[in-house]
Parts: C-alpha cells; structure tokens; sequence
C-alpha cells in the first residue's frame, strides 16, 4: 500500500510539472483545498524558483501528510484526465448510433460516470473499473481504466459533446471499455469513422454533416478575377488585397485544423497526345497545419498571375526523359545544382502543376535572410520557359540545367497573360502571319442571317473587326 502510495505521488509531481502555472491555478489548485497565497509563500520559504516543479515538489509534501492513499488516487486521476484535456494527443472518432434514452442533457453528465463503471463491474469482476469525468467548455472528458491491486490495465479517454452522437477516443482497440463508454453514453452501437487527428473542434466540424453539406467550393478552383480594391488610403491597382483575399477565402472561413491528408486518384494524362495512360496519382501530406501549407501554396501561385513574365527560350538539351519524368526530376535537380554554388545559403524549391503548366518558385534562404524568389513558368517538355525576372543568374542558369537544357536566350518578349506569350513565341503559331502585316480590304457586303439578310452592313462590320487579327489574338 505504501509503495502504491509512492507511485501516486510520483505521479501526481509528474503531472503538475507538466502543467503551466496558470493552468496549474485554475485546473488544479481547487482539488487540494489551498489558497495560491499559502502554496506560493511555501515555495518561497523553501527557497525553491517559482516554477512548476518547485510547486509539484512542496505541493505533494503537504499531500503525502494531509490526504488518504484513496484520496490521493482520485485526485492523481482527475488531474491526468484534466492535462489530457489540454494537451495534444491523438483522438479517433467514433460515431453513436441507436439511442437508448432521451434523458436531458444535464442528467447524462452526471449519469455517465456511474453507467460505465456499472457495466465494466457486470464484465470484469475481476478488476475495479474507475472512472473519471470533467466538463471543460461544452465536451465533457472522461478517462476509464481497469484497475486490481496487481496491475493496471491501459487508460481509455473519451470526449464527447453531451447530447451529441459522437464521441472522440484515444484508442479503437480497446472494445471491452468503448462497448461500456457507449453503452454508458447511451448508445447501443458505434461505428469508427476512419478520422483522426490532434485537434478536436476540426474533427467534431468535420465529422459534422451539417458543417460540410455544402462543400462544393472545395471541389473546384474559384475564378480569379482581379480587380482594384478600395482602402482606407486610396485605391490598390496592384492586385495585392485581392490577392489576400482571393488566398483567405478560398478554403471558406476558419478552415478545421488538419496536419494529415492522404489523397488516392487516377487521372488521365494531360497531354494524351504524348501519354495516352492512367496515372495514379497518391500524395501524403503531412504539417502542422493543411490550411495554412495550402494558403501559402496557393498564394504562390496567384502572385505568378499579377506579375510580369519574360520569356527566355531554352537550347541544347541534356536528357531525352519522358515528361512524366522531368516533372518529379526538376525540383530535385535545381536543388541540388544550387546546392553546389551557394553552399552557404539553402535552397527552397517547390513546384505545382496546374492544367498543362509546371510552375516552380526558388529562393535561397539562411538563417539570417531570404533571396528574392524566382518564379517560373513552363510547358514540360516544350524549350521555353516564363521567368518573373531576367537578372537573377545564379537562379536562372539553376533553372535551365534543372529543366534539362545547357543554356538559354532572352526573348525580349514579357506581358502579363502567360498564354498570350507562348502563343507569340510559339513559330509554328505565328509563322502563317502575314495578315497582320497589312490592312485587310474592306468590302461590305449584304449578309443573309436566320432572320432574313442584313443591308446595314452591322455584321459585315463585326466579321471584320472579329477577325482582323485573327481568331482569338493573344
């Protein structure tokens, strides 16, 4: 019993250490009936610094000369299941099914405890359930555990919304205690819902059909369409607020914290006329935090549609890969060429593919700063390539060798409208031009429509301007 005893206070110091000193005031000073007053100037009195571990130190002191072994279990159990509360760990979610009682709210908190200790007496006489329960805002927290005076068997902790048919748990292995904990929630049945994560007011939105019924804005890219913005001070002509805003809202207002996404796809091939497969596609994605990764990616991206791009053509090719290849090889291969030339800076290079475009972004950073970022642009496999800046060398020649070429050419040619710029470029669009060297003639005509043949020459007139320049002029 005494070792058992000691165990608990070792536990008990454990805990407080861990805990931060303002939780430690309003989590776990009102279980052990002391005034922050006299627990301070204890600490002070023995000369110990006023942190965590000095507290736990003189507050179990106290408890070991004050408190029963029973008392000093309850509590230990209580403040575990409190610093679970608050601490990160991961939570699994379970949905309840088949409600066995409509008693109100305020009678489950008090009821549920009693329950599963009930049903785990009735399965396992053997071992002593207990059950520890704190409401913490609107979930309530529960930790369950079989007991005997040889073992312990593992903590299960359970929060769940009272009055809600779902609940999170630490484990999904362990049926005896989740058969009790949803039985004790009053539910006959569960289902495991196969998600997962750190952050419990994510999953509880996610999980939560009336919060992602109307998704659709998540399944397709909104159209960007800048335009100035009025502020405060004037008018912003530079894109840069639409910008912000076009990033901010594009996963809708305060996107669930999400740190795992794994993503399984087959798609054709965007250009059948070089691969005509399926190709697999499965990406792992793994941060503190998806939405934030996601806006900074995609910010990244909305900043290569304001900014000004020159074209550079590319010549002498090393590698005859397959596109397919190229597209996983030029990020690593940029990397590592920087990483030879500016062995004091690292390089940070991140690529997307949107529709039949490779755009990459490449900086060099240290510890003390950060270059300037060259953004690229390029149709994979094609000998040219859109670059936001033509006087960053080291980052260009980079690009080129990572691209699979030897060296390259300014084109002088630059705009905003990446299309329009590889149409231009492109010889084999532009080598039948000659209607645009000189005016075409004009010679109205009637023109015959559905309705009967017009004599005013308005469509004549509109064919002529339409076509002046040729169908869809960049």
């Amino acid at each position: 019993m005494q070792n058992t005893t000691k165990n608990k206070l070792s536990e008990l110091q454990g805990i407080i250490t861990k805990m931060p000193l303002e939780m430690f005031c309003m989590v776990a000073l009102p279980e052990f009936g002391v005034r922050w007053r006299e627990l301070s100037k204890a600490v002070r009195n023995a000369r110990l610094p006023m942190q965590p571990a000095s507290i736990a130190r003189v507050l179990c002191r106290h408890v070991s000369k004050a408190l029963t072994a029973d008392e000093i279990e309850d509590i230990v159990a209580r403040l575990r299941l409190k610093l679970v509360a608050t601490q990160s760990r991961t939570w699994h979610v379970i949905r309840l099914s088949e409600k066995t009682t409509d008693e109100p709210v305020t009678v489950t908190l008090r009821a549920v405890p009693g329950r599963i200790t009930q049903t785990l007496r009735k399965n396992k006489r053997s071992m002593r359930p207990d059950v520890q329960s704190v409401l913490l805002g609107d979930l309530m927290f529960l930790s369950i555990q079989l007991v005997s005076e040889q073992k312990e068997g593992s903590v299960l902790y359970v929060a769940t919304p009272p009055g809600e048919p779902v609940a999170l748990v630490s484990s999904v292995t362990a049926a005896g205690l989740l058969k009790a904990t949803v039985e004790g929630l009053g539910y006959k049945k569960y289902e495991n819902a196969n998600l997962y994560g750190r952050d419990i007011k994510s999953l509880l939105r996610i999980n939560d059909r009336a919060w992602n019924a109307n998704a659709e804005h998540l399944t397709e890219i909104p159209e960007y369409a800048p335009t100035p913005v009025i502020t405060d001070t004037g008018i912003d002509y530079t894109n840069k607020l639409y910008d912000e805003n076009y990033v901010d809202n594009i996963l809708g207002p305060e996107p669930p914290v999400i740190t795992d996404l794994n993503i399984k796809s087959t798609k054709l091939f965007f250009d059948r006329s070089r691969l005509d497969k399926n190709i697999n596609l499965s990406v792992n994605l793994k941060t503190e935090d998806l939405a934030k990764t996601l806006k900074s990616w995609v910010s990244k991206v909305v900043a290569t549609q304001s900014r000004t791009w020159h074209v550079i053509r590319l010549s002498e090719k090393t590698t005859d890969e397959p596109v397919t290849v190229t597209l996983r090889a030029v990020p690593g291969r940029i990397t590592q060429t920087l990483r030879k030339n500016k062995r004091s800076m690292r390089p940070d290079v991140q690529s997307v593919l949107l529709g039949d475009l490779m755009f990459l972004s490449i900086q060099l950073v240290s510890e003390q700063k950060e270059g300037s970022v060259l953004y690229v642009a390029t149709p994979p496999g094609e000998p040219v390539a859109l670059v936001s800046s033509v006087t960053a060398a080291g980052l260009l020649k980079a690009t080129v060798e990572g691209l699979g070429y030897k060296k390259y050419e300014n084109a002088n040619l630059y705009g905003r409208d990446i299309k329009s710029l590889l149409r231009i470029n492109d010889r084999a669009w532009n080598a039948n031009a000659e209607h645009l060297t000189e005016i075409p003639e004009y010679a109205p005509t009637p023109v015959i429509t559905d309705t009967g043949i017009d004599y005013t020459n308005k469509l004549y007139d509109e064919n002529y301007v339409d076509n002046i320049l040729g169908p869809e002029p960049p």
